[in-house]
């Protein structure tokens, strides 16, 4: 049974595209048996890519066998996953989302999510050096993925390792990223076969906010006049889809590629709210433009808990400004519902405003200036009644005060160690606190320059030490003449050795010498003996 390979609903181009590059990698590379699967009719760029690179449709399902292996693909989300999804067997989760949690599996699984702008990305990444044995069209996929969720890198969630891949593959290709970009969108502009309904469903996502439900749609497009001219028709197909899923309601962003902003129709009173408290916006029409979003995951939906999005400058499409709203689209945390009752999206509100102040009491900290850290510091030192006295060396030894705090108990009345320790105690003037290491040590190389006795009486120790590891005097003379004679014998055995190996000429004289001095003396010795016996 191959292993399938499936990205979410409605799939877009990365969701159809990364699916193919996966298959491809585990049977020509890995050996694996696979196929690439969708989960519903491509997206018109996503058609494009398909005819440019002369690939056939994957095949698309609707629920998957039990036991099923699988793999998915640019999502983890179950709601936007097969209904049977538990009951298959899936092996590994590729994704550059956050993670929603929802999916149970009976063993460990290999999950890849990355901060990157697309799954295509990853999957290189993934593929290491077999990159090289892609063919030209799987390249060409990959390339296009990663064009189309970036945006020709004008989305925000662009990260520079998807804009090194991306020119790589189009060195390698030789194409013009521009050119090849304006054909997707142009591709992607093209709307006229699909009914409003359709639209909306073409890549939209549901979420559940502050227990309120939303369908999320987005078109992206370089012609928006063309969407926005069917507006009474979508505003119809939003109540029926709104009806049909049980949202409370449905969004349709209509992001423009080339201009870099979206408009957002506003259908009814809650979605001005959403667009009044979200972004800021002043709603005077069934129309907003809101210049500067791009990205529904990183703008639109801001990152979990929703205490920062990015919101732009008016009039600079391009620049933006952090903020930090007490809910996300004006309703609540982006989390799955809990709960609808007022107190607990309180509570959650209050939570938000508390982490915030913290945040903000961190930022203060990190631009104070260095001399009110180590002021503030020192002020909250406790009080010296209230500590006790090792407690009191320690704190004025850590903080510089005095130098020789450690030692005052060695101190005592009337004597010369009271006068020494009183000298050591000069007070040290203020310093940085990057300067306390450095007068530590300067302080601990003088209090050894105070000790010459110890020195010396550790020289005296090492001396005696070498002293007893050396060998004693030989055997016949050690407890005799308790003098060491070991260098004159050594000097005479070499002298004799030399003899005995060097034919010298008067070798023979001096030992005719010595015999006769040896006579000599024998004479001697034995004549004054006998002159003395009676």
């Amino acid at each position: 049974m191959p292993t399938l390979i499936l990205g979410h609903k409605s799939p877009d181009t990365d969701s159809t595209g990364s699916p193919i590059l996966w298959a491809w990698y585990l049977n020509e590379v890995r050996g694996e048996a696979a196929e690439a699967v969708l989960l519903g009719e491509p997206n018109t760029e996503a058609a494009f890519m398909l005819e440019r690179w002369n690939l056939p449709r994957p095949r698309i399902i609707d629920d998957l066998a039990a036991g099923q292996p699988c793999i998915i693909v640019d999502t983890n989300n179950p709601a936007e996953l097969p209904d049977n999804i538990q009951v298959a067997d899936l092996r590994a989760i590729i994704d550059h989302h956050k993670l929603v949690g929802g999916l149970e599996t009976p063993v460990p699984i290999e999950i890849t999510i990355r901060p990157l702008a697309c799954t295509a990305t990853i999957m290189l990444d993934l593929m290491g050096a077999d990159v090289g044995r892609m063919p030209d069209w799987a390249k060409g996929v990959a390339l296009t993925c990663i064009l189309s969720d970036t945006l020709e890198f004008r989305s925000p969630t662009t990260t520079p390792h998807d804009r090194e891949v991306a020119e790589r593959l189009a060195a390698e290709l030789g194409l013009s990223i521009p050119d090849y970009a304006a054909e997707m969108f142009a591709a992607k502009s093209d709307i006229s076969a699909f009914s409003d309904i359709e639209l909306l469903r073409m890549d939209s996502k549901a979420y559940s906010i502050g227990g309120k439900s939303f369908r999320v749609s987005v078109l992206e497009t370089t012609a928006p006049a063309a969407v926005l001219d069917r507006k009474p028709g979508l505003v119809a197909a939003m109540e029926t889809i709104a009806a049909e899923e049980e949202v409370d309601q449905v969004l349709l962003f209509v992001i423009d590629i080339l201009r870099e902003e979206a408009t957002l129709l506003i259908p009814n009173d809650p979605v001005k709210t959403v667009a009044e408290k979200s972004f800021g916006a002043s709603v005077t029409g069934d129309t907003v433009v809101l210049p500067g979003i791009m990205s529904r995951k990183k703008q639109i939906i801001p990152n979990p808990g929703g205490l920062r999005r990015v919101a732009p400058f008016a009039g600079s499409p391009r620049a933006a400004a952090v903020v930090e709203p007490d809910h996300v689209l004006g309703l609540g945390e982006e989390e799955p519902a809990r709960g609808s009752d007022a107190g607990e999206m309180a509570q959650g509100g209050e939570r938000g405003r508390q982490m915030r102040a913290g945040q903000q009491q961190q930022r203060h900290r990190q631009h104070e200036p260095e001399a009110e850290r180590d002021g503030a510091q020192l002020e909250r030192v406790p009080a010296p009644d209230l500590m006790d006295e090792l407690a009191q060396q320690i704190v004025a030894t850590g903080m510089g005060r005095r130098k020789g705090a450690h030692r005052t108990d060695a101190a005592q009345p009337g004597g010369r160690r009271q006068r020494r320790a009183a000298s050591r105690q000069r007070p040290v003037t203020a310093q940085p606190p990057r300067d306390l290491h450095r007068a530590g040590k300067r302080q601990q190389h003088q209090r050894h320059a105070r000790l010459p006795r110890q020195k010396r009486a550790a020289r005296e120790r090492q001396r005696e030490i070498k002293r007893r590891r050396e060998p004693g005097p030989p055997a016949r003379h050690r407890g005799k003449l308790g003098v060491d004679h070991r260098g004159a014998e050594n000097r005479a055995q070499r002298q004799r050795r030399a003899d005995r190996t060097q034919n010298r000429p008067g070798r023979a004289a001096k030992d005719q010498l010595r015999a006769v001095e040896r006579h000599d003396q024998q004479r001697g010795d034995r004549g004054h003996r006998l002159a003395a016996q009676p």
